[in-house]
């Protein structure tokens, strides 16, 4: 009682109280929270006796680990050993690998030598297979042709004999001589069997392919020992263009009194030549299939179908190339002839756009005489033929009758006949005024024939004798010369390598004309113009300029004197070359090239260049007197000179030589000679 006596301790003992209180219920909750940690405690204990349980069992997994890496160990310093002994053995196996590919690599090119020896006996055998059946087929088609010509024939002259007895007419009888003589002329045409049996020499140029796949151009010469008469005589060259199946064969027969093949269902091959005969008519005729000639697109695609291949050509440059290929040769053709002649015969039928195209490019061409002959040979009647000289030849060039008389050079029976030609005149590229004669024929056994052909025939041939310069002429050399300079402006070729070669057979005869590279040529497709021409034809070439080759042994501005001894060793020596040419000759224009030959043993030059016209003009530009001198382009090419000759000494080392022109017109080009083990 006396604790609590006083009011204050009774506050005290109330705050004690609840002091006591408090803490029983602090220490209930934190026996409650000792309880929960106990219990997680628990848990932790049991996961940890997991973790110790997986912890061992980690550690017996590290231990079999351990065992394995070194089980692992011994292995691999057992696969060292063993790779150490596979390396050896491989080294052994890599050398015998090697012999094994060097004598694989010999054997695959005895292999490959080989299998091109077959191939290309292959390709003769084939080609010679071809000729075969193409000759086979043409003589069989001739002589089919020939046969229903006859048939055909033999009826007209029943026919006409029929008319004959019903009308006792004189001209009729006429009429069946002349029957006879063409179906004679038909029948004599089928004893030839080869053209060559006709031309006095032929040149099979017909396509540049034959030189690609590594064969030749060949060359048939009728009479070897007549041909070598021939070309020392001077003649008169005439070269006959046109189109084809426009009469140029039947032109060539009528100039040369020679009988060629003719018609429609003839064609001529290559390049040929007639030479003449008869002294009378001193002139030599060129002919060539003609101009616009179809491709035989089928039969060349099969036969260049490896080719093609080999190449890799798409079938659309395939076409490409065996229509260029048909351009180019014809190109070639036609510009060999038409620089080495002196009269153009341009033959056509009636009058068509192409015909007037090459007129116009022939027109080009200073110093030639050209004659278009108008070979009318489906018309019979002259009403016919004045109505086609007036739409052909006045109103399409512009021409104007000509009267001419041939009494006194022809002896022409007397009766009426044409006695007229046509002269259309024009101006060439510098200015000259230059003319152009047309003539015509006609159907030779018609009214119109005998109206027209025998004094257009006579006129011609009095033409051609009016002509003063005539010269030597070898076609086999001369194109070879030709194809041998201008070959570049055809084919790519190899330009530091004699590109053709001349071939001869056992009796040293020309046989052919062939590539010394042909797997490094092509044709040149890009060099095509749009009217299908590689360009127009160029300015004359000047022909057989005289040359000489020297070997001197002084400088080219002393003295010089020819050494006729032996070269002495170690000696500087000089090669001359020496042409003659008149007119303005410009160095710059001079272009030249040495050519080794394919057996390394000889040397080729050739020199390239142009002579300018030097005429003298007055004050107006009119020439002060006429200049017969011949200018224009040239190309020129030596025969072979022997190694042998030089003493080792060869004109290499990439310097130019002196060039010198004379006021005699001489030129001459002399290079420095080196010792050929010194030429690096």
């Amino acid at each position: 009682m006396l604790l609590f006596s006083s009011k204050k301790n009774k506050i005290d003992y109330e705050e004690l109280r609840k002091s006591v209180g408090n803490l029983q219920t602090q220490t209930n909750a934190y026996k409650q929270k000792f309880e929960d940690v106990m219990e997680i405690n628990g848990g932790l204990c049991t996961k940890l006796e997991e973790s110790e349980s997986k912890i061992k069992s980690l550690n017996n997994k590290i231990q079999e680990m351990e065992n394995e890496i070194s089980e692992l160990r011994k292995y691999n310093t057992n696969l060292k050993l063993n790779l150490e002994s596979l390396t050896l053995e491989n080294a052994f196996l890599r050398g015998k690998r090697n012999n094994l590919k060097t004598a694989f690599l010999k054997e695959k090119e005895k292999n490959l030598i080989e299998k091109n020896r077959l191939k290309n006996e292959k390709e003769e055998i084939c080609l010679t297979f071809d000729t075969i059946i193409s000759f086979y087929n043409d003589q069989t088609q001739t002589l089919n042709h020939t046969q229903r010509v006859k048939e055909l024939l033999l009826e007209e002259v029943n026919k006409l004999k029929a008319e004959l007895k019903t009308h006792e007419d004189f001209r009729m009888t006429h009429k069946i001589d002349e029957k006879k003589s063409l179906l004679q002329f038909s029948e004599k045409r089928v004893k030839a069997k080869e053209l060559k049996d006709y031309y006095d020499c032929r040149i099979e140029v017909n396509s540049f392919f034959p030189l690609l796949l590594g064969g030749s151009w060949s060359i048939e010469i009728k009479d070897w020992d007549n041909y070598q008469k021939r070309i020392k005589e001077n003649t008169i060259r005439i070269a006959v263009l046109g189109y084809e199946n426009v009469g140029k064969s039947w032109i060539t027969s009528k100039l040369t009194d020679h009988e060629v093949p003719q018609g429609k269902h003839t064609k001529t091959s290559g390049l040929s030549i007639l030479y003449p005969t008869n002294w009378n008519s001193p002139w030599t005729v060129m002919d060539t299939p003609g101009t616009n000639v179809s491709v035989k697109i089928e039969s060349s695609r099969s036969k260049m179908e490896e080719y093609f291949k080999e190449k890799s050509i798409s079938e659309e440059d395939a076409l490409r190339m065996l229509y260029g290929d048909n351009i180019l040769i014809e190109t070639l053709l036609q510009e060999f002839i038409v620089n080495h002649a002196e009269l153009l015969l341009v033959v056509v039928g009636n009058i068509k756009r192409d015909d007037q195209k090459l007129i116009r490019r022939i027109k080009g061409l200073a110093g030639k005489r050209i004659l278009v002959i108008h070979n009318l040979m489906d018309t019979r009647e002259v009403d016919d033929i004045q109505n086609i000289i007036q739409e052909d030849i006045i109103d399409t060039f512009n021409a104007r009758e000509k009267p001419f008389n041939l009494e006194t050079h022809h002896q022409i029976e007397q009766k009426q006949i044409n006695q007229k030609v046509y002269i259309e005149q024009y101006y060439s590229s510098n200015g000259e005024k230059q003319y152009i004669e047309h003539i015509i024929f006609a159907n030779e056994s018609s009214n119109a024939g005998e109206f027209f052909n025998a004094s257009s025939l006579s006129y011609i041939k009095r033409l051609i004798s009016g002509i003063a310069y005539s010269r030597q002429f070898d076609l086999v050399q001369s194109f070879y010369n030709y194809a041998y300079s201008n070959l570049e402006n055809f084919l790519t070729i190899n330009l530091e390598k004699e590109p053709l070669v001349l071939e001869t057979d056992n009796q040293n005869i020309p046989s052919s004309l062939k590539l010394t590279e042909p797997q490094l040529a092509e044709l040149k497709l890009s060099s095509v113009d749009e009217l299908g021409h590689i360009r127009t034809f160029r300015r004359d070439n000047l022909e057989n300029v005289p040359y000489t080759v020297k070997i001197i042994d002084a400088k080219p501005e002393e003295d010089s004197k020819e050494s006729d001894s032996e070269i002495e060793k170690g000696s500087i020596k000089y090669l001359r070359f020496e042409f003659e040419i008149t007119g303005k000759c410009r160095e710059e224009n001079i272009k030249y090239k040495i050519f080794e030959s394919e057996s390394n043993d000889s040397l080729r030059i050739m020199v390239k260049g142009a002579c300018e016209d030097d005429t003298l003009k007055d004050q107006n530009g009119i020439s002060i007197f006429e200049n017969t001198r011949k200018f224009g382009d040239f190309a020129l090419v030596t025969q072979p000179i022997p190694k042998s000759k030089l003493d080792g000494h060869v004109p290499f080392r990439g310097e130019k030589p002196e060039f010198k022109s004379l006021d005699s017109g001489l030129k001459t080009l002399t290079w420095k000679l080196y010792k050929e083990e010194n030429n690096l």
